[in-house]
Order: C-alpha cells, then structure tokens, then sequence
C-alpha cells in the first residue's frame, strides 16, 4: 500500500510595515494567525494562502481598534498579494522563510465628534447629567472602541452608586463620518429605580450554619439603601471568618415584590483542619521548631481553636 506523500511545510516570516504606531502594532500581532501560528502550527501552500486570507478581516478589526476607521491592510506572500496570487506559495528552505508582508495603510485617526445620552425614561436626564459629570470621554478624543466601551462602564458604574443597581444600556448608536473624520455617539440609557436590599441568602456552605451567615450578612444589608462599597463590605466580613476560601456577591437581576434587590452569597468553606510548622537554626541558640493544629469551625459557628507548640535553643 502506497502512501501519499504529504506536501512540505513553509517556513516563513511576518514583516508589519509601517512601525510607526506602537498601539497598532501591537494590536495586530495580537490577532494575527499567521504570527501566532508561524511557529507552533507548521502549514503547505495552501494553508498559508487560507491563513492570510483569514487574516484580513482580522487586521481591518485591528485598524478600527486603534481609530483608524478608514484603514485598509493587505498582505503579500514573497510579492503576491494574496487576494489574487499568480501561484501558490511553494517551500521554501529553513535558513530563507518565505516573506510575508502586513501592508497597512492606516489613513487618519478619527476623533470622537458629537457624544449625546438620553434617559429612559427621560424624566431621568438630569441624574443621567449627574453621573456623566466625569465621564473620561470627549470630543476629539481618538475614536477607540475600547475607550467607548470603558466610558459606558464607569457611567454605569457611576449610576449604581447613586443607588441604581439595575441601571443599563437600552441601546448604543455609533456613527462613522468618513468626510469629517469623526464617529458620533448616542446612548439611551435606563437608570431604573432607587433600591434598597431585600434579606440576604447565602449558598455553599456544608458545615457552617446558614442561618447564622444571613443574619450577619443581614445586619449590614437588609434595608439599607443599595451601595456597591455596603456589598463589598459585608462580603469582606464574610471573608473575615476565617472558614471560606471565597465569598462571591451574586445581586438579583430584578427587584422582588416589595421593591427591594435579593443579593445571594455563594460561599466555598475551606478544610476545616489545618496543621502546620516551621523549624529554624541559630548559630548561638541551636535549632527551633514550632507546629500548630487548627480547628476552623468547631460547632458550625465559624468558631476556631488553634494549638501551638514551639521548642527552642535545642543544643
């Protein structure tokens, strides 16, 4: 029985050109196939050919990630750009890979043009003016997408602390003006309602008593006014029990019937032994040893016990 022979592998490089735009660089070799595989996934002619072509989309993405939103980019394998290549790329020898071009032609950046936000409802303009007071995005900021993004969270971000944990997006418009060189902006966003917390639950827990974690989750949160920093706070006193590896804040994605938002603290208690020492030497006083075994929740009340043994100046 005949095998077929499998086709040669290509050995090439990858060449950006031009290097002006560090950013940009470095945001197409994060998306590039062809720089990320050239080394761990060897390919034929036609696998590098498939490769660049699925690269191009890929680099246009790159563009836009940095503003450049009337870029273009190509790429060339040994002079052929590869949209309409004359021949398939052949193997080449080790010691002369075969030359691959990221031809970019990144044109201006465009800026940031008009940036508007409505309430929904828009009796609600005035705390969405409020919470876009420090909004770090601005007109004739370079049009990254990354920085709209970012802008939308910490106005989110700003809406929930003012007591609006249900605050969202409704929408986000973007538009692209080619002839001004800008991209407008319009949100509508929906602050929702003022809440106050409903009476925490907590999952997870196999030996602690649940009853007891509610009730210390419970007189920091149930009834007070919905605050990120109160969350964390009561979630750092859950930590500071000693008994869980990890305490994870879960908020509700409505409010219940009395208007209020459910919180769940999803909890994973730790081993509920631990033993433990040291042993050290002095040149005056000799060996030391010390050794300690701890109880972390005796009765299921995140009560601890912790015995320790230390012996000292041996010889």
């Amino acid at each position: 029985m005949v095998s077929a022979q499998e086709p040669p592998s290509i050995a090439y490089r990858v060449e950006i050109t031009p290097k002006d735009d560090a950013a940009l660089v470095s945001a197409l070799e994060a998306v590039s196939q062809l720089i990320r595989l050239a080394e761990t996934a060897p390919t034929d002619g036609w696998g590098l050919l498939a490769r660049a072509r699925a690269d191009l989309p890929r680099l246009a993405e790159a563009l836009r990630s940095e503003g450049y939103w009337g870029g273009a980019a190509r790429i060339e394998i040994a002079g052929q750009d590869v949209t309409l290549p004359e021949t398939i790329p052949e193997a080449a020898d080790r010691e002369r890979p075969l030359p691959v071009a990221l031809i970019l032609t990144p044109g201006p950046r465009y800026r940031i043009g008009q940036i508007l936000m409505r309430a929904e409802p828009a009796s609600e303009d005035v705390l969405l003016e409020q919470a876009a007071a420090g909004l770090r995005l601005a007109e004739g900021d370079p049009a990254r997408p990354a920085d709209i993004l970012a802008a939308e969270e910490a106005l989110l971000r700003e809406l929930r602390r003012a007591g609006h944990p249900l605050a969202s997006v409704v929408a986000r418009e973007a538009m692209v003006d080619h002839d001004t060189k800008t991209l407008d902006i319009t949100w509508r966003i929906a602050p929702g309602p003022l809440a106050d917390f409903a009476r925490p639950s907590v999952a997870g827990s196999t030996r602690t008593n649940t009853a007891l974690l509610e009730r210390l989750a419970a007189r920091r949160l149930e009834g007070q006014p919905y605050a990120p920093e109160r969350l964390e706070r009561a979630r750092r006193a859950m930590m500071g029990l000693g008994v869980f590896s990890f305490v994870r804040a879960q908020e509700g994605a409505s409010l219940d019937q009395a208007e209020r938002l459910p919180v769940n603290f999803l909890v994973q208690e730790r081993p509920r032994h631990a033993v433990g020492g040291r042993f050290g030497y002095e040149t005056n006083y000799g060996l030391t040893a010390s050794g300690y075994w701890e109880d972390r929740n005796i009765f299921g009340g995140a009560e601890r016990l912790r015995l320790e043994e230390e012996v000292a100046r041996i010889g």
